[in-house]
């Protein structure tokens, strides 16, 4: 209701494979998408492998999407551009942020094993109606520097 009221066309939440069923009907009754936020620990009920997607946008209305965050997906051990290539249609939001491998720390972006170069491009050239929204997740000591180093690193690959 309060996305509504603001004026969103879409939202993004983490949340829990248990808890789908009732997303999906409150979306389905505002008229609302809803993104569903993936995290890196894997474990029972949690939002994180390409299986986890696959059940939580089965048999399920058209306005459960997937909120890709690719550097979640990376630490926990997945590749965030080949899932991406293969189900981006299943997409309404990216998040963009750079991490290392098992379950390793975000960095700034360029420092981790993120494919966030083959992501982004992949987006201009067949998805560009999917928001890619950088999120600053790793210590700097100044953050507002940092977001405009991650978004000319971003510009940079879109551009390249």
């Amino acid at each position: 209701e309060m996305a509504k009221a603001l004026g969103a066309k879409a939202i993004s939440s983490s949340t829990k494979l248990s808890v789908v069923p009732a997303i999906d009907a409150a979306a389905k009754r505002y008229k609302m998408r809803v993104g569903l936020h993936n995290h890196s620990l894997i474990r029972p009920g949690e939002i994180t492998t390409p299986d986890d997607f696959a059940a939580a946008l089965r048999g399920r209305s058209e306005y459960i999407a997937v909120t890709l965050d690719i550097g979640h997906f990376t630490s926990a051990g997945f590749d965030p551009a080949l899932w991406f290539r293969q189900h981006y249609r299943d997409v309404i939001s990216l998040h963009i942020k750079d991490r290392k491998k098992d379950q390793g720390p975000a960095v700034p972006f360029g420092e981790g094993d993120t494919p966030i170069n083959q992501v982004l491009r992949f987006t201009r050239e067949n998805a560009r109606n999917i928001p890619a929204l950088i999120e600053y997740e790793y210590d700097a000591k100044d953050t507002v520097a940092e977001v405009q180093k991650c978004f000319d690193y971003c510009k940079k690959v879109l551009l390249s």
